[in-house]
């Protein structure tokens, strides 16, 4: 299997039917609903869901077309984040970029963020503000950009104009879809953002360029639309509500 079909497979969007593949959509039969404007009911929902929450954790994957280099890099992290205070704190499981792996991260919602690794057994902390490339993904998205509050921000924007897509799956979740526009990331025309059936929270978000499928050099014509090209994907797992988190939680 090739990387780019791992990456579409991990992202769970390859999707069968007429020969065709629609990207970051496996549409359930029957699915969309009879309501009026189902997308504006999802939209109500989440917004209450994110009302009532007070802290979430868990671990999100992210993949990411790098424009340097055309490859597709993938980093995995856990966190814990103060939903009120969009306070982060993260721990970096994975990741393509040199020296990231193992560090330790923390928001404070104050335009910089804190970075710790060990060289060795030292522990060695430095704070970087949020756009610095030291700190920024490959596409110099910041964490404010691509944080968990990013995804509900991208749907709940004044300016967003959502399509409700019906049940289906995005990031190997099966959620109820959206397709928003414009997107919540600067280079990106639109996204997909699922919702978890359950709860409303936001769950994965695929972003796309319209227009851009040789982006890949061609590859991505093999298995997207031809005019499209996918630039970002994160998916969360294993997250829990409302957990207790400690002073301590913010500080090194």
């Amino acid at each position: 299997m090739g990387k780019l079909t791992a990456w579409l497979v991990a992202a769970g969007l390859l999707v069968g039917g007429c020969g065709r593949v629609q990207p970051g959509f496996s549409p359930a039969s029957g699915s969309l609903r009879a309501q009026a404007d189902p997308a504006a009911d999802l939209r109500e929902a989440l917004a209450r869901a994110y009302g009532d929450l007070k802290t979430l954790a868990g671990r999100v994957t992210y993949h990411e077309l790098d424009p340097k280099d055309s490859k597709v890099k993938k980093s995995v992290a856990t966190f814990k984040t103060d939903k009120a205070r969009r306070w982060i704190r993260g721990f970096i499981e994975e990741s393509d970029k040199p020296g990231s792996k193992n560090a330790e991260t923390l928001f404070l919602n104050d335009g910089k963020i804190t970075v710790r690794v060990k060289i060795g057994f030292v522990p060695i902390t430095k704070t970087f503000p949020l756009d610095d490339p030291q700190v920024t993904s490959g596409r110099d998205y910041r964490l404010d950009q691509t944080d968990f509050a990013a995804m509900v921000d991208a749907v709940l924007s004044a300016s967003a104009s959502l399509k409700a897509l019906g049940p289906g799956e995005l990031g190997g979740r099966k959620v109820e879809l959206l397709e928003v526009t414009p997107a919540g990331l600067p280079d990106a025309s639109y996204e997909r953002v699922g919702l978890d059936p359950a709860t409303f929270l936001p769950v994965a978000r695929v972003a796309f360029l319209r227009g851009a499928g040789a982006g890949w050099n061609g590859l991505a014509t093999a298995f997207l639309s031809p005019e499209d090209t996918m630039l970002f994907s994160a998916a969360l797992s294993g997250e829990k509500r409302d957990v207790e988190l400690p002073p301590s939680t913010w500080r090194f």
